[in-house]
């Protein structure tokens, strides 16, 4: 099956996110007392990436700091030039 016909992950659409769990409250509670939670590179990020790729079936997550910054990485993987044309869902954030 060539890369354009590859079947969607979830087909169904994503499953909800966050996933509500005690853990996760214990967890996002932990890095906001320690200071944690702002570090880009911080303790948590090896186990995310870990968790992520575990939960998701992917071979390799890279995390982001914002959108903009993973739609810039995803448009780079896909070797998206000058000329070609990029077609995004309309939906934002107020910023």
């Amino acid at each position: 099956m060539s890369d354009s016909k590859r079947e969607p992950l979830f087909p169904g659409g994503p499953p909800p996110w966050p996933m509500h769990s005690d853990s996760v409250t214990a967890a996002l509670a932990a890095a906001a007392a320690d200071g944690s939670w702002g570090k880009y590179h911080g303790p948590n990020t090896e186990r995310l990436r870990s968790d992520l790729i575990a939960w998701s079936g992917c071979k390799n997550i890279e995390l982001c700091a914002s959108g903009t910054a993973a739609s810039e990485l995803a448009l780079r993987a896909f070797k998206v030039g000058q000329g070609d044309e990029v077609i995004l869902a309309a939906y934002d954030y107020a910023a």
